[in-house]
């Protein structure tokens, strides 16, 4: 998708279709948001900041859930975000959260990482990464133990 000044929005809501918000340094927009199906959204939010207020409403801040997740789960670093329980929306950083780099994978949108270099989406599309397929592994093994303590599984 070409990026233009129409094109470019001022506020993104994650919703189930989510797949992964990641960082864009190039004019307005702070932030590329892809979605299940294919569409891709530039938006002048940063990721860090699309996150932040889905975390505010769906009732605590971003720092407030990753309060919750380190004491419950004892991670400090690259800690999962429960996004909003209730739809199953978890979102996890590929990267320290303060990196200007740092991409979010929505849990559930993921297929798989086998590859280097390359994830998968239950959709069939693909994203490169700079990261290795093992981390992407281990962040979804965490994200999925952040879960285990968010939702009611049973």
């Amino acid at each position: 998708m070409e990026k233009t000044l129409e094109n470019i929005l001022q506020m993104y809501q994650i919703t189930t279709s989510t797949q992964a918000i990641e960082p864009c340094f190039e004019g307005e927009a702070k932030a590329v948001v892809r979605e299940e199906g294919g569409a891709v959204y530039f938006v002048k939010q940063t990721p860090a900041a699309i996150i932040s207020h889905a975390c505010l409403e769906n009732g605590s801040s971003l720092k407030g859930r990753g309060d919750a997740v380190k004491h419950l789960t004892g991670f400090i670093r690259r800690k999962p975000i429960p996004i909003d329980e209730k739809r199953r929306i978890f979102a996890f950083p590929i990267h320290s959260q303060r990196s200007p780099d740092n991409v979010w994978l929505f849990y559930f949108h993921v297929r798989s990482a086998k590859t280097e270099g390359l994830i998968e989406f239950r959709d069939h599309s693909t994203m490169p990464t700079e990261v290795s397929a093992y981390s992407i592994q281990q962040q979804l093994l965490r994200t999925s133990h952040c879960m285990s303590h968010f939702t009611d599984i049973g």
